[in-house]
């Protein structure tokens, strides 16, 4: 069984520059998070969760393969959206963190989705 906010708390503060990471389902209800402080807003990851469903909702019409990942820049921060087994993980960091850094989160996180998705579908 893995410690699924450990390990996100883990994979927060053993990437530098990673300031949280959030879980929600395809509806954008937080399933699990972690922050590095309290100056990130929980709302802000279903906000960017629900931003990504509405864009990969037209991406079909470019024909352009499987919805995996979307990476966004702002002034001062950066955002990965990970599309994993039907689950939406949004990583926000500064800006000195590489997307490459962030997209290689998706190895990492792999166990934490597999557990969730594993309860999910465990009988109460």
């Amino acid at each position: 069984m893995v410690d699924i906010n450990g390990t996100l708390k883990r994979l927060v503060f053993d990437t530098l520059g990673v300031e949280s990471i959030s879980v929600t389902d395809e509806d954008g209800v937080t399933i699990a998070s972690a922050c590095s402080s309290s100056e990130v807003d929980d709302g802000a990851h279903t906000r960017l969760a629900f931003t990504y469903q509405m864009v990969i909702d037209y991406l079909p019409k470019f024909e352009l393969g499987q919805k995996k990942s979307l990476a966004l820049c702002f002034n001062s921060k950066r955002v990965m959206v990970l599309n994993i087994q039907s689950l939406i993980v949004v990583i926000i960091a500064n800006l000195d963190v590489g997307l490459g850094t962030l997209h290689k989160l998706r190895d990492e996180l792999a166990p934490v989705i597999d557990e969730i998705v594993t309860m999910a579908k465990a009988p109460e």
